[in-house]
């Protein structure tokens, strides 16, 4: 695929001849010859016997011939170049596997044949001791000969690089000649680069130039995604607007054509060009022509920027639509949990009044004594009344079966979405099967032993489920200790947590910030300005997000945590919005690895982080982030330390896994240099950690899956000088200062 796409972005005439070097079976010659209508010809050149190769005539590929050649042997370039001066089309040389010499064949062809307009190349082998050998039969070039058999892959595609005629730099006129696929994949790759000075400007004028000559009614929606989601990348304040107004108007009426993680990145990204009434379009025709689609990540987004925006009607709506979620839409807990949702919301953005109405409005959608709902629905009366008021109203026996004032007058603009949600909690029998998913099951365990209002215990319960019970991905054990001594050590400022999950570290890290878990005051919460929260926390899946958010309300850390929902890639751009830069003073990241050395750099680039600012980040050994550890470890931005500790859950303690604790210093508060590029092995590894990943998701892992995998880990990173210092289980971490450091 990634040979299709290169191809599809040459700037080349529109009829061409490839030329597929080292065809191998000739999948690639198929493919070629199926899928792309500018390929009028295509040969395959091979070793392999003509009797074994697939007869391209019979499958209906008459323009797909094969070339039975040596490409070592004097005769091959005579062969190739009657066969090209045949065809009598530009030619596209195409080599995915020209091993070792090959490679440098594979360049002469190029620059020694006239007809070549482009060359497609990925030196899968690097030179060996055989080609030195035969240098001089095969004409290698002496700079490559004196090297030797080239160990390095990089240095050997450096040296590649070296033999290649100088090629004109890109301008933005050369998009001009391009269609409109091929400007959105320009864009989106110039989108991905983190441009500074005189490259950012190019950057910008380039994509500029090509909005302008976009026709956006004739894009694909997936192209008109990725056009969107490049423009949202570069936060152009002053020409952001305009461009999400045209994308919205040209997504809307083809609203229905887009797949549901598409239209998910578009509303995004025209929320983070500030066009949040596009978005909301989009998202109000889909859920009137699909309300039961899988579209819980854009529920959940739409919910977070509609409380972003305060506007409470509309966040309202959205929870009312989630009690359609599927596979959970029927939970008991769930629902509880949605009702909760709502009069939290309603307590924290709008007045105590407002919310003690809601609750009344919604009680009787939950109120058939279940522990989970009795549970959540004290910790609410106490926020709402105050303690002593409703336990005396509930002696009275005045204030109803849970203790909660009687209604007053909602505004009209919330009475119809507060109404709706009431009777979507009420609508449909309990589905005792969608109510077994373990968080669910957590937030049950929680509401029946933990102590109200009592953070400290609610903590040492989760700890204890996903210890002996369920396995829950935690960072219990000697992780907890470990996040508490950074929240301490971390100076004055905010703490962003990337992946909440059902919102366990994020206690700690509020608690290790001194914050209280007693209820505030009613009289004093009517009319107080907007909680300044200790800790932000950002959660993908808006199931787990809710929920820790009823986990935080159960533990009184309702006022103290904020669960934003949404992608990690988007939480720097509006951290940067609403706390400006230098007020992150701890980012501790536990989603996914994959992302946690782009998410760092966002942070980076857009001045977050104080000076002493503390990165955190878990499980870099298992699954791992490869990446991420190369930069931290590479940069000089940061002080670093991995340490080995003991994996958190029910049957994972014997595995062991890697805290890495970074600590930014001083001399790079303004700007740091970038790192050195990470090698190969790196991009090896971030592979095999993605392919784990993805494993895992259909619970096909067992422990020894996981050991195997850390043990590779941890070699693959040792040879590329990155280890750690073990910390053992019954070890305070004040002994973590001896930390593995990258060596050179």
């Amino acid at each position: 695929m990634a040979v299709l796409k290169a191809l599809d972005l040459l700037s080349t005439p529109q009829e061409l001849h490839v030329v597929d070097l080292c065809s191998g079976s000739g999948l690639t010659s198929c493919a070629l010859g199926l899928r792309n209508a500018r390929v009028k010809a295509v040969t395959a050149v091979d070793l392999r016997p003509p009797q074994v190769m697939p007869h391209f005539q019979e499958a209906g590929l008459p323009h797909v011939r094969y070339l039975c050649q040596d490409m070592t042997k004097p005769g091959f370039f005579a062969a190739l170049e009657g066969l090209i001066v045949e065809v009598s089309l530009p030619v596209v040389l195409l080599g995915m596997h020209c091993c070792g010499a090959l490679s440098v064949i594979a360049m002469r062809i190029y620059q020694a044949m006239p007809q070549c307009v482009a060359l497609v190349l990925c030196p899968c082998c690097s030179l060996r001791s055989l080609d030195i050998k035969r240098a001089e039969r095969l004409c290698l070039p002496e700079s490559l000969v004196a090297q030797g058999a080239v160990n390095s892959y990089d240095q050997w595609v450096s040296a590649l690089l070296e033999l290649l005629p100088e090629v004109p730099a890109f301008s933005c006129q050369d998009l001009q000649a391009l269609h409109a696929e091929q400007k959105i994949e320009v864009i989106w790759s110039l989108a991905q680069l983190h441009a500074r000075g005189a490259a950012q400007e190019f950057r910008e004028t380039c994509m500029q130039d090509a909005w302008e000559t976009t026709k956006l009614q004739r894009l694909a929606p997936e192209d008109l995604t990725r056009l969107a989601s490049s423009f949202a990348r570069l936060d152009l304040p002053d020409r952001g607007s305009n461009m999400a107004k045209a994308l919205a108007s040209s997504a809307l009426p083809t609203v229905e054509a887009f797949d549901p993680p598409d239209l998910t990145r578009l509303a995004n990204a025209l929320c983070r060009m500030g066009h949040f009434e596009g978005a909301w379009q989009l998202y109000a025709r889909v859920q009137r022509m699909a309300p039961g689609a899988g579209l819980q990540d854009l529920r959940g987004a739409m919910l977070w920027v509609s409380e972003m925006q305060k506007n409470l009607p509309r966040a309202i709506s959205v929870l009312s639509h989630l009690t359609i979620f599927p596979r959970v839409a029927r939970s008991p807990t769930w629902r509880a949990t949605l009702g909760v949702s709502a009069v939290l919301l309603l307590w924290r953005q709008g007045s105590v009044s407002t919310a003690r109405a809601a609750r009344g409005m919604l009680q009787a959608t939950t109120g058939k004594h279940r522990k989970v709902a009795g549970a959540l629905e004290q910790r609410l009366d106490d926020l709402l009344l105050g303690r002593e008021a409703r336990a005396e109203s509930m002696r009275q026996g005045s204030r109803g079966r849970h203790g909660t004032a009687a209604p007053a007058s909602l505004p009209n603009e919330l009475s119809r979405p507060l109404e709706s949600l009431a009777a979507a909690l009420r609508e449909g029998p309990p589905d005792k099967i969608a109510d077994r998913r373990k968080e669910f099951e957590l937030l049950r365990h929680l509401a029946a032993n933990a102590f109200p209002w009592a953070a400290q215990d609610v903590l040492r319960e989760m700890e204890k489920f996903g210890a002996q019970k369920i396995f829950l991905k935690l960072a219990g054990g000697v992780k907890r200790r470990l996040l508490e001594r950074a929240a301490a050590e971390a100076p004055p400022g905010l703490v962003v947590e990337l992946g909440t999950y059902v919102g366990f570290s994020s206690m700690v890290l509020a608690l290790g910030r001194d914050a209280s878990p007693l209820p505030p005051s009613p009289d004093q919460s009517e009319g107080r300005p907007a909680p300044v929260p200790i800790v932000i926390s950002c959660e993908l899946d808006p199931c787990n997000a809710l929920l820790a958010r009823s986990i935080h309300g159960l533990a009184g850390l309702a006022e103290a945590i904020e669960v934003w929902i949404g992608n990690s890639s988007d939480m720097a751009h509006y951290v940067h919005e609403r706390f400006g830069k230098d007020s992150v003073a701890l980012l501790f990241m536990d989603h996914r690895g994959s992302l946690f050395h782009d998410d760092l750099r966002d942070f980076e680039e857009m001045g977050l982080l104080k000076d002493g600012a503390m990165v955190v980040a878990d499980n870099v050994l298992k699954p791992g982030a490869p990446y991420f550890l190369w930069r931290v470890t590479q940069s000089p931005a940061f002080e670093t330390q991995l340490l080995a500790v003991p994996e958190f859950g029910l049957g994972h303690q014997v595995l062991q896994d890697w805290v890495a604790m970074s600590r930014r210093t001083s001399a790079h508060s303004e700007r740091p240099p970038p790192p050195a590029p990470p090698p190969t092995q790196v991009a090896a590894l971030a592979r095999r950690c993605d392919a784990l990943r993805r494993r895992s998701l259909t619970g096909r892992l067992a422990s020894e899956d996981w050991a195997e995998h850390a043990t590779e880990m941890e070699k693959r990173l040792s040879e590329l000088g990155i280890s750690a210092t073990l910390v053992d289980d019954g070890e305070t971490t004040k002994g973590a200062a001896a930390a593995g450091r990258l060596a050179g």
